[in-house]
């Protein structure tokens, strides 16, 4: 690696783990969420069960066991600490990082790479959700792996090679499966899917050897939990998935327009960056980056319309979006002079800056906030405003 790219590299790796730790644990685990989760892994540490999470020393189900084996790992080296809790997301997400890297410097070049990382990391929902005791930092580490290890997949020429990559790809699809369930499936194909269609390539997308290799990766925790739990697929399939897409059965209900209000939330700066160069994306598409444009479009757009098509609804769902948005944007200033959408950015985080300072004694009001964060959302939201009205 050249000096001067080595340099960057480390400065920005630098930048990003700083912001990342800073205050990781100067507040207490939040409930109702990071409590509850924090207590499974903490009794699956405790009771040395990597198999059946449990909450009060009953079956808890709601959530296959990966994250839960990971928190409990870290508990058993560091204790029942907020530290060891909040670890597993923070290690998911630096994971993430480490493959729009690798996957920028394979296909670009280390500009390309840096930006993109800059524009996975620095984002509101990234940054948030790798301090947060949940399973979505997790789920986005096999789904990107797995995306990314499918277009792999489709693109190399080599058969052996390509037989690897799908391999490797149903695996990060089996471990998604054992962190949040099925929709770690459904994800990674409906990106790949369309994309697959139109390079011709739709049979590469799984073989007997992927499918083998999903199966017994899957299988023995199903099996497992089933001895003891007899109707847990019943509930898995159709209470954790089915009712939670076509139902308000869990009181999660939005209405079909909510995700166009938190996509680009979930990615500021960046998706005001990728609405200030729309036109030199559309001029990409007469170069031979045309491919990995369509792609990652292919990866924001269809799962966007999945899950808003959904009932069930999260912020969170946007997460494993944001990689396809920083690329898009990294892809945009590849070989310009002139970074595009600078304008719209400055206008963007200015206004945004106005209102948090305008609004942030009703902000409290407008949110479900528990009573620990409560009293900070207005002191948070006039730092917030100063800091984008400076941006």
């Amino acid at each position: 690696m050249p000096r001067r790219e080595a340099t960057v590299f480390a400065l920005t790796v630098l930048i990003l783990v700083f912001g990342f730790v800073f205050g990781f644990t100067s507040y207490p685990l939040l409930e109702p969420d990071e409590g509850r989760n924090a207590e499974v892994a903490r009794e699956m540490a405790i009771t040395n069960d990597y198999v059946l999470p449990r909450l009060n020393g009953l079956p808890y189900l709601d959530k296959p066991v990966l994250f839960f084996a990971a928190g409990a790992l870290a508990m058993e080296v560091l204790g029942p600490t907020e530290l060891a809790a909040r670890l597993p997301s923070l290690l998911f997400t630096l994971g993430t990082l480490l493959l729009v890297w690798w996957f920028g410097r394979r296909h670009f070049d280390a500009d390309t790479a840096i930006t993109a990382v800059i524009a996975s990391a620095a984002t509101p929902f990234a940054l948030a959700y790798s301090r947060t005791v949940i399973f979505d930092s997790t789920l986005t580490f096999f789904m990107v792996a797995a995306i990314l290890a499918l277009f792999e997949a489709m693109e190399d020429q080599d058969r052996d090679r390509a037989t690897w990559w799908r391999a490797g790809a149903w695996a990060a699809i089996a471990f998604g499966v054992l962190t949040k369930g099925p929709i770690a499936i459904a994800i990674p194909l409906l990106v790949c899917l369309p994309y697959a269609i139109w390079r011709r390539r739709a049979r590469h997308l799984i073989d007997v050897v992927s499918g083998l290799l999903f199966v017994a990766l899957t299988l023995p925790w199903v099996f497992a939990i089933s001895q003891e739990i007899p109707n847990f697929l019943e509930y898995v399939l159709v209470t954790e998935t089915l009712s939670r897409v076509s139902s308000d059965e869990l009181g999660r209900a939005e209405p079909w327009w909510y995700f166009l209000a938190i996509l680009p939330a979930a990615g500021l700066p960046w998706s005001l960056v990728a609405a200030g160069n729309i036109g030199a994306l559309r001029d990409k598409l007469r170069t031979p980056d045309a491919r990995y444009v369509w792609f990652f479009l292919s990866w924001l757009v269809v799962p966007f319309v999945f899950f808003s098509l959904s009932t069930s609804k999260r912020p969170q769902y946007m997460l494993p979006l944001l990689p396809a948005l920083a690329f898009l944007c990294a892809i945009a200033w590849r070989g310009r002079d002139r970074l595009g959408g600078t304008r719209e950015v400055g206008v963007g985080l200015g206004v945004i800056g106005l209102f948090l300072l305008a609004a942030h004694s009703r902000i409290e009001d407008w949110v479900s906030a528990t009573t620990a964060v409560a009293p900070i959302i207005a002191p948070t939201a006039i730092a917030l405003g100063v800091v984008c009205g400076l941006s």
